[in-house]
């Protein structure tokens, strides 16, 4: 199940992602994402969930 995770900048470049918002898996792996908000990256854990395609960063 995925849940959201708030990366910051200084975890964004040590993971070398983007920071934001990210869907990330019970083992802390970032799935979807980044997402500008923790709403809109419910939104997209929701979405994948349900099957729908989800663009990175909507």
């Amino acid at each position: 199940m995925l849940k959201p995770v708030e990366i910051t900048d200084a975890e964004a470049d040590r993971r070398g992602v983007a920071p934001g918002w990210w869907g990330a898996d019970d083992n802390g792996r970032l799935i979807l994402g980044p997402y500008p908000s923790r709403e809109a990256a419910l939104v997209g854990i929701t979405n994948h969930g349900a099957g729908a395609e989800t663009p990175a960063g909507a």
